[in-house]
């Protein structure tokens, strides 16, 4: 019986000797990447859609939990929590609210000595908008170009043919003052008032494809409106208001035309002009599609562009 007790105390002596062991400490983090929420588009001073989300992991990509990571909204946006913690997978998350001005923005994420992860998000603040056949496009504060809506034609310019249920940008970088659209067919005036067009063209078979394209060779415009029906118009630089797309016939015919890369610009008469417009109403042919100039300030004259 004694030498069970001398057994007991020694068991117990070395249980105390392994508690007071301190336990290993915890890899250190190694690698973060970016899971979701980069890129999105928002209204401006909205919540995303889709939380910014990154993984922490060891050297071994094994996850790490309760790491510290801080969430670095900068600009006007904000970040909530700022301070996060990784859940058992490695994964942590914020609410990002972007700017209520408009402009592209970035949220830095950050974990100890580890580089930075970089999300991006576009806050839209509209400064022009311009209504097609089943789509908008729209213009922001910083020239981008977005688009929403049927997309069958490439006309969304977006480098494709899928339908856009929400706001998507305009492929190829350019700057636009604004992007006008027609019902298979779009064209933006850039800042420099170069031309530049997407989509088939419709009856008018100018086959941009779903990217826009330089369009107008020399011309430069000052405006430019559309119509429905794929017909465009503009107030050039030299104050001549020309009309491109569609299937043209003008009452009475144009002065004379421009070759551009795909479409004819005609040359609208009437002009010079300080400011144009252009419509399209119901007659009794069907529809009925005219521009109408205003050369001086208390006269405008108008004609006839399209029946069908």
């Amino acid at each position: 019986m004694r030498l069970d007790r001398y057994a007991l105390i020694a068991c117990l002596t070395a249980l105390a000797a392994c508690a007071d062991t301190p336990a290993e400490p915890p890899p250190p983090p190694a690698r973060m990447q970016i899971v979701a929420g980069d890129g999105q588009v928002r209204a401006a001073g909205a919540v995303l859609r889709v939380n910014p989300t990154v993984r922490v992991t060891d050297a071994d990509g094994r996850p790490l939990k309760s790491v510290p990571v801080t969430f670095a909204a900068t600009r006007n946006a904000s970040a909530n929590p700022v301070v996060g913690y990784t859940d058992k997978d490695g994964v942590a998350g914020t609410s990002w609210t972007v700017r209520s001005d408009g402009g592209d923005d970035t949220l830095l994420v950050k974990v100890d000595s580890l580089p930075p992860a970089t999300f991006t998000a576009t806050s839209l603040v509209f400064t022009d908008i311009s209504a097609g056949f089943n789509a908008t496009c729209g213009v922001t504060t910083g020239g981008r170009a977005f688009c929403w809506g049927a997309n069958r034609f490439g006309q969304l310019g977006t480098g494709d043919t899928l339908d856009a249920h929400l706001p998507a940008p305009v492929t190829g970088g350019v700057r636009y003052a604004r992007y006008a659209l027609g019902s298979s067919t779009s064209c933006g005036l850039s800042l420099d008032g170069q031309l530049w067009c997407a989509g088939t063209g419709g009856s008018s078979n100018l086959a941009y494809g779903s990217s826009p394209q330089p369009e107008g060779g020399v011309l430069r415009f000052a405006k430019i409106q559309s119509t429905t029906f794929d017909i465009f118009c503009g107030l050039e630089q030299s104050a001549a208001v020309y009309c491109w797309g569609g299937s043209l016939s003008g009452y009475p015919p144009p002065v004379d035309t421009i070759a551009g890369a795909r479409a004819l610009f005609m040359t609208v008469p009437g002009g010079p002009a300080l400011d144009f417009s252009v419509e399209t109403a119901g007659s009794a042919f069907g529809s009925l599609e005219s521009v109408c100039l205003t050369p001086s300030s208390d006269t405008v004259t108008c004609y006839n562009l399209f029946i069908f």
